[in-house]
């Protein structure tokens, strides 16, 4: 190959990455939006550009009174980052130190709903998807 080849590859190579990076630039940017389908009392939250943490669970939403009697455990923002509750209790037994304010504003919403967990395996679940 000879000289002019070269430079014409690397400036190809340059507009084809300066594409990607400004691609990503205005994909991480934008707001995340929400939208619910709703069946009956669930909803499945989809977004397209920034996934919640909770995104690819099933999140059924019952009246808050009947969702606190069901559930053993509500998970929710406290003092910035996220505490874990036992049903009718106003003090966490539990902090995970991630700031609320960091994640995405799917979950932030999420959290300051606060998320049900009605058994032990489904409060590790919800741990797990924040604290990774």
């Amino acid at each position: 190959m000879n000289k002019r080849t070269y430079i014409l590859l690397a400036v190809a190579l340059v507009c084809f990455l300066t594409a990607i990076f400004i691609l990503v630039a205005r994909n991480s940017s934008m707001e995340p939006e929400t939208s619910s389908t709703a069946t009956s009392n669930t909803f499945y939250n989809s977004t397209p550009n920034t996934l919640s943490s909770q995104e690819s669970s099933m999140i059924s939403v019952q009246s808050s009174e009947s969702s606190m009697i069901s559930s053993l455990y509500l998970v929710k923002e406290y003092q910035g980052h996220i505490g874990v509750f036992e049903q009718g209790s106003s003090n966490p037994f539990q902090e995970i130190k991630v700031a609320v304010a960091d994640l995405p504003e799917a979950d932030q919403k999420l959290l300051k709903e606060g998320i049900p967990a009605s058994d032990q395996n489904e409060l590790n679940r919800i741990i797990e998807d924040y604290e990774s």
